[in-house]
C-alpha cells in the first residue's frame, strides 16, 4: 500500500498497474472506433484521456524506478537504468504527442 508521505501508489500496489493497463487498452479500443466515426468530440475526449493516462504512467514509472534503485543489486543496475530511461522516454514522447495533438486542432 502507499506510505503516508507519498502522492502516488507504491509499485507493489497491483490495482495501480491494472488500472493503467486497462485504461491504455480501453483508449486504444476507443481510438479504433474513432478512426471509423471521425467524431471531433470523441477525438478531443480521447486525447484528454491520453494526456492524463501518460502523465499517470510517467509518475508511476518514476516511482517504480525509484523503488528498484533503492533495492537494486549492483550487477543489474546498468540494464535497469537503460530500461528505465527507455520507459520514461516513451512516456514523455507519448505525452508530448498527445499534448501537441490536443492543442493543434484540425480546421
Amino acid at each position: 500500500m502507499s506510505q503516508p508521505g507519498h502522492d502516488f501508489p507504491d509499485v507493489s500496489d497491483p490495482p495501480s498497474v491494472s488500472v493503467f493497463t486497462i485504461a491504455l487498452a480501453g483508449s486504444a479500443g476507443v481510438a479504433l472506433v474513432d478512426l471509423r466515426l471521425r467524431a471531433m468530440r470523441l477525438d478531443l475526449a480521447l486525447l484528454a484521456i491520453a494526456i492524463l493516462l501518460f502523465a499517470g504512467l510517467t509518475a508511476y514509472d518514476t516511482q517504480r524506478l525509484k523503488r528498484i534503485f533503492d533495492e537494486r543489486r549492483p550487477e543489474t543496475s546498468g540494464s535497469i537504468a537503460v530500461l528505465g530511461a527507455l520507459t520514461l522516454c516513451l512516456d514523455f514522447i507519448n505525452l508530448f504527442v498527445s499534448l501537441v495533438r490536443f492543442t493543434g486542432r484540425h480546421r
